[in-house]
């Protein structure tokens, strides 16, 4: 996992500010990758999407502490289930 991806994790995971490169954490739970929101925390569930442009190694990496993104026969999936772009996904369980 990138320095990067384990600093922003952390930020989230206690609940402070990041800002580094083209990744920001806010304390309430937000997580931007170039000023798209990849992370939402809700009163009932963390969601996670692609911000809406797509899938990228670096995006695939900024949600590695959260979720799994891979692709199979070119279909993306998130958490192994197949995904659209732009679309929000709760996080069933806790992997932080």
């Amino acid at each position: 996992m990138a320095k990067i991806t384990q600093q922003a994790f952390a930020a989230w995971k206690y609940g402070e500010s990041f800002n580094k490169s083209n990744t920001r954490v806010t304390p309430e739970g937000g997580v931007f990758l170039h000023g798209n929101q990849i992370v939402r925390v809700t009163p009932d569930a963390v969601l996670v999407s692609d911000g809406g442009f797509g899938w990228s190694r670096t995006t695939a990496e900024r949600l590695r502490p959260w979720i799994t993104f891979s692709r199979k026969q070119g279909q993306p999936l998130m958490g192994g289930n197949p995904y659209k772009s732009g679309t929000w996904v709760a996080l069933t369980h806790k992997t932080w």
